[in-house]
């Protein structure tokens, strides 16, 4: 890396990392994303009700006020939330759909060993991870490698992140790092990391 490679990533990080904004805008912002939107609502805080109108759908709402009907107290109260948990999740991973969207528009359909070949991943976590009757919940270091390796754009790559529940976080040098690359079309696995290990 040359020094002025150097100088525009420390540039980048100066301007973008610990980014203040105010945290209602920031929760407004997220539930935008009907992914994050979903994860918002399963928190079913009623502090996001008032936040974010709207967040909570209506069955949420008639949740808590059934379980608070019911005579068998907590225990009934915990399997409610439960049931409406599990039957909001049911369905509701597009990560393995996303990406399968993304492979198939960047010409790595019918070629996943050169996909996950480019970015060193082991077959098996990438067979999980395009499995939709089971997903696998990936780690944002592994849907930042997939981005790298699908060569998106950022908007491309927020999307596949948002569909696990991620944003890019600009408290997080890595995430900031990942976002440079993505931003500047630094796609080469080594490049990325020799940034990230520099920085």
């Amino acid at each position: 890396m040359n020094r002025e490679e150097k100088k525009k990533i420390e540039k980048y990080l100066e301007e973008n990392m610990h980014v203040k904004r105010d945290i209602l805008e920031e929760l407004r912002d997220l539930s935008k994303n009907s992914n994050l939107r979903d994860i918002l609502t399963d928190i079913g805080s009623s502090f996001l009700s008032s936040v974010l109108p709207g967040a909570l759908p209506p069955a949420a709402g008639n949740i808590w006020k059934k379980s608070q009907k019911r005579d068998s107290g907590e225990k009934g109260q915990k399997e409610t939330m439960k049931e409406w948990m599990d039957g909001q999740r049911k369905g509701k991973s597009s990560f393995p759909r996303v990406l399968k969207k993304y492979i198939k528009e960047k010409g790595y359909e019918g070629a996943y060993s050169r996909l996950y070949n480019k970015i060193l991943m082991d077959r098996r976590l990438f067979s999980k991870l395009i499995n939709e009757e089971e997903p696998r919940h990936p780690s944002d270091r592994t849907v930042f490698k997939l981005a790298i390796g699908l060569e998106l754009t950022a908007a491309e790559a927020q999307e596949l992140l948002s569909s696990t529940g991620y944003i890019f976080n600009s408290y997080q040098k890595t995430h900031l790092i990942i976002k440079y690359c993505i931003e500047n079309s630094v796609y080469e696995i080594d490049k990325v990391d020799e940034y990230l290990i520099m920085f």
